[in-house]
């Protein structure tokens, strides 16, 4: 059984296309573009399309979607689990445990959330989901929404669990309990200028931090150079 009323920091990505259709997808199409969605960009892919496994039951069909609930804490060295659904409408939901919230070289740091991993963690789901839609054969045209969701935010100050990749003079602090921000725009938009979108997101979750005066460009630099070493799973 996964804990997840034990925590109270976790990522949330929601995403779905304009015209809405509770029956627009077949679930044979959603798992089919699941799976060619299923890139890399690190270790491990943001919509992970499993057969059963000693951390997933496997990518199943409930109801209205296709979802897939990983439990990779005997792979990881620590604490972590994340799902995704995927409705027949194209509404997309991903949960993950912050890894700050169990990762020891975060927790030596208090309660935090790390510049690093909200930058990636931002850009992989916008790298993800405009491949998810392209795939879905949503028209370049169409808007697609983009919420973010953070919780457990209040307290957690921005800082960095490496220490050397950056060093922050000054201690800025989130007040609010919950960080979100929404963004919409034509899926060729979100294809054609990834890294700039996730840097807006970025800058916003930052400023929601106290970091006011955060660099848009350099954010922009490492969401760039992130999005630019996708690998393919097939």
């Amino acid at each position: 059984m996964i804990p997840w009323n034990e925590f109270e920091g976790y990522r949330e990505v929601r995403s779905y296309p304009a015209t809405f259709d509770e029956q627009r997808f077949s679930r044979d199409v959603l798992r089919e573009a699941a799976s060619k969605a299923m890139v890399m960009f690190r270790g491990w892919p943001f919509i992970a399309v499993l057969n059963k496994s000693q951390v997933t039951e496997g990518t199943l069909v409930v109801g209205d979607r296709i979802e897939t609930v990983i439990d990779r804490n005997r792979l990881g060295g620590y604490l972590h689990f994340e799902l995704w659904r995927l409705r027949r409408s194209g509404l997309f939901f991903h949960k993950s445990l912050m890894d700050e919230e169990t990762y020891e070289a975060a927790l030596k740091r208090g309660r935090m959330l790390d510049y690093t991993a909200t930058i990636y963690h931002v850009s992989e789901a916008i790298g993800s989901l405009w491949r998810l839609y392209e795939s879905l054969g949503v028209p370049d045209d169409e808007v697609i929404t983009i919420e973010f969701r953070y919780t457990g935010m209040q307290g957690r100050h921005l800082g960095s669990w490496e220490p050397r990749d950056l060093f922050f003079s000054t201690e800025y602090v989130c007040q609010s309990p919950v960080i979100e921000h929404r963004k919409a725009m034509s899926l060729g938009l979100w294809r054609a200028t990834d890294a700039q979108h996730a840097a807006d997101v970025c800058l916003e979750i930052f400023h929601e931090m106290q970091w006011l005066d955060a660099g848009r460009d350099q954010i922009a630099r490492v969401s760039g150079d992130f999005l630019s070493k996708v690998r393919f799973s097939a």
